[in-house]
């Protein structure tokens, strides 16, 4: 299937093609763990480096719509209605519009919140 490949530290966005293989996730990022960050507008994710901020010499990418930079290498796919991978509807030229670099030496300091829930538990 295909997927889109986002490293900045070649600052090249490239297709790739995935195997469907969540382990394969973790060969694409570099990583021993992964999370997602979900993209406006469509059904697809990023999945980047779940520890990237810990990670010395690390670069940084944004993505339009997303907060704070992410951390190391980005893959994006598609999700169907089943919660499964599958390609991603986004064109190489799409993500590539919505990708800006981060200046190396660029660093995110990791930062946790607890947040209320609504019956006021937390």
């Amino acid at each position: 299937m295909r997927g889109i490949l986002i490293d900045p530290f070649a600052q090249e966005i490239v297709e790739v093609d995935y195997s469907g293989d969540w382990k394969d996730i973790k060969k694409f990022l570099q990583c021993d763990l992964f999370t997602t960050v979900y993209m406006p507008d469509t059904t697809d994710s990023i999945f980047v480096d779940d520890e990237g901020l810990y990670v010395e010499n690390q670069r940084y990418f944004k993505f339009a719509g997303y907060p704070q930079p992410l951390a190391g290498m980005g893959l994006v796919l598609g999700c169907n209605d089943e919660g499964d991978s599958v390609s991603c509807e986004s064109t190489l030229e799409q993500v590539k519009a919505q990708v800006e670099w981060c200046d190396e030496g660029v660093s995110v300091e990791p930062m946790f919140t607890i947040l209320q829930s609504y019956d006021g538990t937390y």
